[in-house]
């Protein structure tokens, strides 16, 4: 058994340049593949397929804006996915109560108390629940 040949691979851009000069109809293709050392009708495929390509050049532009307006379109879903998340969170974990100021609550004392800690007094969780959960939405960014 002889040796299996390997299908000889050509680079793009000698490809483009290839297709290109077939293009200009200065040589026949004859001429082109003894130059460039590549059979007609390899040419010829290559010169069939840079015709059909040519409005991908001009489409390019249109295509990284619109990547990059889904990228930020893909982020901001992410972001409201995380929001909800957060928000179930605590509906489960406090119950709906005013802060107005009623019997018992921080702001009734007359303490200076934050808001955060005020929220945190009415839904009954620690402080420290709260942070932790900013600690976790500054790890999801």
């Amino acid at each position: 058994m002889g040796k299996k040949r390997m299908r000889k691979r050509y680079e793009s851009s000698f490809k483009a340049r290839v297709a290109l000069a077939a293009l200009k109809d200065d040589k026949t293709l004859s001429e082109l593949a003894s130059e460039y050392g590549v059979h007609s009708n390899v040419i010829s495929q290559w010169k069939r397929r840079l015709l059909s390509n040519v409005s991908r050049v001009f489409e390019e532009l249109e295509d990284v804006a619109q990547q990059e307006h889904q990228a930020v379109v893909e982020e901001l879903h992410r972001q409201i996915g995380q929001l909800h998340v957060e928000l179930d969170w605590l509906k489960k974990r406090c119950p709906v109560r005013p802060l107005n100021g009623g019997r018992g609550s921080p702001l009734a004392t007359g303490d200076r108390a934050s808001r955060s800690s005020a929220a945190c007094w009415s839904c009954h969780v620690r402080r420290t629940t709260t942070r932790e959960l900013a600690n976790r939405t500054r790890a999801w960014s």
